[in-house]
């Protein structure tokens, strides 16, 4: 049986995998329209709207694009002397926070759109695997627990 050596999802740690799922969906969400301009008996029909890439949108999409590749170069195996789990967590919280503020700033004249609404829960979510991703970087930092006096 021939078995290669390849992409092992089980050696990740969670906030890695957070990061990942919850990023590169947020990264497909920011494409779509979150806000529009044209509704019609209640529903948001497709005319003027407004994509998460506008405003801080850009910012977060940026720092979005950074801490994908960032834990991209992790999940490949490449050696970097710095501190990658704090490096991840700061990109990707710092991602999360524009986003999360895009959101919530809706542009004049516009009403909010399902690719807002979406786009909020997939920010929170990769807040929260930011803030899981750090306290991996904590307890990796840390020492054992010295052992009981006998």
């Amino acid at each position: 049986m021939d078995q290669r050596a390849g992409f092992d999802w089980s050696t990740l740690t969670m906030g890695q995998k957070g990061i990942l799922i919850s990023g590169l969906a947020l990264l497909i969400n920011m494409f779509i329209p979150w806000w529009n301009s044209f509704e019609f008996l209640g529903l948001d029909v497709p005319g003027g709207s407004i994509g998460g890439f506008n405003n801080l949108g850009v910012l977060g999409g940026l720092l979005l694009i950074a801490a994908l590749i960032w834990e991209g170069i992790n999940v490949a195996g490449m050696k970097i002397e710095a501190p990658t789990a704090l490096i991840s967590a700061a990109l990707a919280g710092a991602a999360a926070l524009f986003v999360i503020l895009r959101a919530l700033i809706k542009p004049t004249g516009f009403s909010y759109g399902i690719g807002t609404w979406i786009g909020l829960i997939l920010a929170l979510a990769l807040g929260y695997a930011a803030y899981v991703r750090y306290q991996e970087s904590q307890m990796a930092g840390s020492p054992p627990p010295a052992p009981p006096p006998s």
